[in-house]
């Protein structure tokens, strides 16, 4: 049995066609369309300059309504009564999804990013996309680590103006030092923290979950001392490679670089996260190393703007007024890397992810749990 709107072939019988959804009426009652170039039950149509007196409408010619159309032709909504073609209650006009309407909405809670391997220009282009639809959200996570931190260093900057406070007396030098062991041991902890958050952030963003700065400081906080230690670790072997060659403390910090979110997506331990990292990295470790690179030196750039201005506008304001622009220049740097850090947080979760699909087909895994 042929559909006479569409031409598709369709079950004997059938009320409806399958694929265009055009009404089925039988010709006569027999139970069937009639078939190609068959004319509708009724008078002719008329004869006119634009068509052949008789028949149906030549290629390219205006359907006559109620006929079906002959190859080349477009439907059109038959006079009442018409035995088959489209009937105008099927198509409502204007309805989303219907012939030369807009299509469907997504429905709720569709991906905003397809699960499927990256190549790097894809990778560079959902990074950006990301971190630009999210700023808001994701600056706010860094911000509550970031703010008090950017404090502490503008404070730290302004007690230590000039080399000439410390060489004064020991304990200037011994205050110094201590200031600074507490300051970095206070940036190592708040800064696990921080990624440890963020990260959760961004990745229930990229995958679609609800997500929140309380809820993923809350997820962090559980992990905490696994994210410090296992901080430490990462930063005491690439520190040891860099000692020992430059070569295994680059392979190292690259290889290693992936170990927070196996923390805080797989709930993974210290040694173990940092085996998994290395394991992900396999046969793709150059391909990140790239990916780093570049972020690296992008945010380099975009950090330095603060302090290079600090650098042309300090001399011309005269030595009282650097005092204040230094702390100043110091502290504004500092929400600017707050605010491009989360850059490269970005590009190495959708890294993670990519490796997991390619060699686990973790895209399936999503779909298989959303489907259950």
């Amino acid at each position: 049995m042929i559909c006479p709107t569409c031409r598709s072939e369709i079950e004997d019988g059938a009320k409806f066609c399958v694929r265009c959804g055009a009404r089925l009426e039988a010709a006569g009652g027999a139970g069937h369309a009639p078939g190609i170039g068959a004319h509708a039950q009724g008078p002719p149509p008329p004869a006119g300059p634009d068509r052949v007196s008789g028949g149906l409408p030549q290629y390219g010619q205006s359907q006559v309504p109620g006929a079906a159309p002959d190859y080349g032709q477009h439907p059109v909504a038959p006079s009442p009564g018409a035995p088959h073609g489209f009937e105008t209650s099927q198509i409502p006009t204007g309805t989303p999804g219907a012939i030369g309407q807009q299509p469907y909405p997504a429905p709720a809670g569709a991906h905003e990013f397809a699960l499927h391997p990256l190549g790097l220009g894809e990778l560079f282009d959902r990074t950006l996309k990301l971190y630009l639809a999210h700023f808001r959200l994701i600056f706010v996570a860094t911000a509550i680590i970031g703010v008090p931190l950017a404090i502490v260093v503008t404070l730290f900057q302004g007690v230590a103006r000039s080399p000439e406070d410390f060489l004064k007396s020991g304990g200037a030098i011994a205050g110094f030092m201590t200031m600074t062991i507490i300051f970095a041991l206070l940036a190592m902890l708040g800064a696990s923290l921080q990624r440890g958050a963020t990260a959760k952030i961004i990745s229930d963003i990229y995958l679609n979950r609800d997500t929140s700065v309380g809820a993923a400081y809350s997820a962090a906080l559980k992990k905490f001392w696994v994210l410090i230690i296992a901080a430490f670790l990462y930063g005491l072997a690439t520190v040891f490679g860099f000692m020992l060659c430059l070569a295994p403390g680059i392979f190292l910090s690259v290889a290693m670089s992936l170990y927070v979110f196996a923390i805080m997506f797989e709930d993974m331990g210290i040694i173990e996260s940092l085996t998994r990292s290395m394991d992900l990295i396999k046969g793709h470790w150059w391909k990140l190393a790239l990916v780093l690179f570049l972020v690296t030196i992008i945010n380099a750039l975009i950090g330095s703007i603060p302090n290079m201005l600090s650098g042309v506008i300090a001399p011309m304001a005269g030595p009282g007024a650097a005092k204040v622009l230094v702390p100043l220049a110091t502290f504004f740097s500092s929400l600017v890397q707050m605010a491009i850090t989360p850059i490269a947080t970005v590009v190495s979760i959708l890294f993670y992810y990519d490796l997991r699909i390619r060699k686990e087909g973790y895209d399936l895994e999503i779909m298989a749990r959303e489907i259950g």
